[in-house]
């Protein structure tokens, strides 16, 4: 599970950025009160992300309503089994300079402790 490591205080406003431990090999994930996210090593594949995204959304009960990969971008999208909670997940993935980028998002209003909970099954499926 992940652990929050620092909040940071800017100026005498509370930034809203924490930073956690994600996955086994330490991995820093930020999240900025609207969603998690976490750069991998460049060498992990957009679409593999994205699978990982699928197969966990799916585990947790949710419909796949969009799902899209390329080798630079992806994006896969889920909703929970009841149309009554008006949320949704998206997990987005995009190849920058010297990494894969992914984040993770809970709508509508962002939930911390929802998406780093996705992120970090995502990274064990990946073997992080």
């Amino acid at each position: 599970m992940g652990v929050v490591v620092a909040g940071l205080v800017l100026g005498g406003c509370a930034d809203r950025t924490t930073y956690v431990a994600a996955g086994r090999t330490g991995l820093e994930a930020r999240y900025d009160g609207v969603d998690v996210e976490v750069d991998l090593p460049a060498n992990v594949p957009v679409p593999s992300v994205v699978a990982a995204g699928e197969q966990v959304l799916l585990r947790r009960g949710h419909t796949i309503t969009a799902s899209q990969a390329t080798g630079q971008r992806g994006r896969v999208v889920g909703r929970p089994g009841s149309r009554r909670l008006h949320r949704k997940v998206e997990v987005d993935a995009r190849q920058i300079p010297g990494a894969t980028r992914v984040w993770v998002k809970v709508q509508p209003g962002g939930d911390e402790a929802a998406s780093r909970s996705i992120l970090e099954d995502m990274l064990i499926r990946m073997g992080f």
